[in-house]
């Protein structure tokens, strides 16, 4: 085989590789609970979030990572159930945002509906509306693994 054929062949074998690793997950703990975190890091990934899902898992969630802090809006653009929104700046929840319905459009309003927080985070995590009252997330907790 020629040394483009074995560089072709590197190539493809490397491209399966990548297409077959899992979406970015990772296991992090906030207020001493473990939660599953899918990792919403690109724009295409923070595009979509978590719309179109019928449900979360109980200690499962999204987090979408920013490079810089920032004041993020998000939207509940075909969502079909109702979130908590931790905002987070260095690895600490600095608000919280609570049991946000669903679309908008689905409950007779016009339009989805829109949180953003008030001071810039890096960070917004994203679980089934009632986990902050159920594990007792405050302001101030600090988000491990990081």
């Amino acid at each position: 085989m020629s040394k483009w054929g074995i560089l072709s062949l590197l190539f493809l074998v490397l491209v399966v590789v990548v297409l077959a690793l899992p979406r970015a997950e990772k296991r992090w703990r906030i207020n001493g609970v473990e939660i599953n975190l899918e990792v919403a890091d690109s724009p295409e990934e923070r595009v979509k979030g978590l719309s179109g899902r019928d449900s979360l898992g109980e200690n499962e969630g999204m987090v979408f990572v920013f490079e810089q802090p920032g004041i993020y809006p998000f939207w509940m653009r075909q969502m079909k159930f109702e979130l908590d929104f931790l905002w987070v700046r260095d690895c600490r929840v600095v608000e919280l945002t609570e049991k946000v319905p669903p679309t908008a459009w689905q409950s007779g309003r016009a339009g989805p509906t829109r949180v953003s927080p008030s001071q810039p985070v890096d960070m917004v995590i994203e679980v089934n509306g009632g986990f902050v009252e159920r594990h007792g997330v405050e302001l101030g907790d600090k988000i491990e693994k990081c």
